[in-house]
């Protein structure tokens, strides 16, 4: 079977991009699909992961200014290739013209890789950070239902619209369905849920403490929905009481800036931001804690990969596939949204908690992680594509 993966951007260094490049290599090499990625951009200076290289996996990149360049380019990917499906990782960013040249014989699987309402959510963050005693921010008080309403109506139309042309549109998580259903009012029995597959380990990890070190880690795009104003709030906090812990950011992005204006607005001093890392176990063994202060995700593949070490997280409850990923207070902490006396509260009280009860939990958190597995969730995968 020829599976043909369609995204806006490939390569590039987000969650998106990570889960496509897994997949496809696994479709290939465990599920002997031969698979291919069509994108219609690339993010600069980010090669072409080297698994898919060694693996034959092909990568098309338009690479063009206008619709009409990517569509002829995307027709002559569907001529050569001739899938028999088409696997849409969407990001909404707006491609979907392209659904419109695929034949009516070849499956189409959309994945949402976010909250259906995550746009909504999105506003609703930045119109409240306002100041609206502000002439500017009064106008954007004012117009907020008018604003609201739009991004509500166009979100509607368009997952109306890749549901009817989708033969199956996957979530990340089944509670993303109930979602779906009471924001926009759409059902069908078209909607399912496949979490993501995390990074397979190639050694055995020892979860004991003396293989930990002081060390608390963020890995992720630095990006506004990540919440980096929120991380470094907590931080500051953590640091003040802990002067022997430091924060290891790992990750790059358009905020990294304003990530730096934090740092230095703070005075820190334990804090270290390494950049985009193709392998990030090598910071998993050493941390003991991580962090998310995300606004909105879709399924943090983080997580879970971090778990399988015994890094244990904390989250808001700002999504509901953290329940999926995370049981509070066994394997991990998940706090009231954006309750940062609560955050700091609880990264407090597990750094005192005695060291048994650390080397339990983390042994919970690696056992929980593997739901996620490759083989878990490749199974569910192998049960669609047939």
């Amino acid at each position: 079977m020829k599976i043909l993966f369609l995204l806006n951007r490939f390569p590039g260094i987000g969650g998106i991009e990570n889960i496509t490049s897994l997949l496809a290599y696994e479709f290939k090499s465990e599920l002997h699909h031969e698979t291919m990625i069509f994108s219609v951009i690339q993010q600069e200076s980010v090669p072409i992961p080297i698994k898919l290289i060694n693996t034959d996996i092909p990568v098309i990149v338009a690479g063009q200014e206008t619709p009409k360049q990517v569509i002829e380019k995307f027709q002559q990917c569907l001529a050569c290739f001739a899938p028999d499906i088409i696997i849409f990782q969407d990001s909404y960013a707006e491609i979907e013209y392209l659904l419109d040249y695929v034949d009516a014989k070849i499956k189409l699987y959309t994945v949402e890789h976010s909250c259906p309402n995550s746009l909504l959510k999105d506003y609703i963050w930045r119109w409240k950070r306002h100041n609206f005693f502000s002439i500017g921010g009064a106008i954007r008080k004012l117009i907020f239902p008018f604003v609201y309403t739009m991004i509500w109506c166009h979100q509607r139309v368009r997952h109306r619209y890749l549901i009817k042309k989708s033969n199956k549109y996957i979530l990340l998580s089944e509670s993303y369905i109930g979602v779906l259903k009471n924001c926009y009012k759409l059902v069908s029995d078209k909607v399912i849920s496949v979490p993501n597959i995390k990074n397979e380990l190639e050694e055995v990890v020892d979860l004991d403490l003396e293989f930990k070190e002081k060390q608390v880690l963020f890995v992720g795009r630095l990006s506004k929905e990540k919440g980096l104003d929120l991380l470094i709030d907590i931080w500051s906090e953590i640091e003040t009481r802990f002067d022997d812990y430091r924060l290891i950011i790992v990750g790059d992005g358009v905020e990294r800036d304003t990530l730096m204006e934090y740092i230095a607005r703070y005075e820190l001093k334990h804090v270290s931001i390494e950049g985009f890392k193709t392998d990030v176990s090598q910071y998993y063994k050493k941390s003991s804690i991580l962090l998310m202060t995300s606004i909105f995700e879709g399924f943090p593949l983080v997580i879970p990969e971090a778990m399988t070490y015994g890094v244990i997280p904390f989250a808001y409850n700002t999504f509901p596939s953290i329940y999926d990923v995370i049981e509070d207070k066994v394997d991990g902490f998940i706090i009231d949204s954006f309750d940062k006396v609560k955050y700091v509260d609880s990264i407090v009280n597990f750094i005192e908690m005695n060291t048994s009860s650390i080397i339990e939990m983390r042994k919970s958190a690696s056992r929980h992680s593997d739901i996620f597995s490759k083989a878990n969730v490749l199974k569910t995968w192998a049960k669609i594509l047939k």
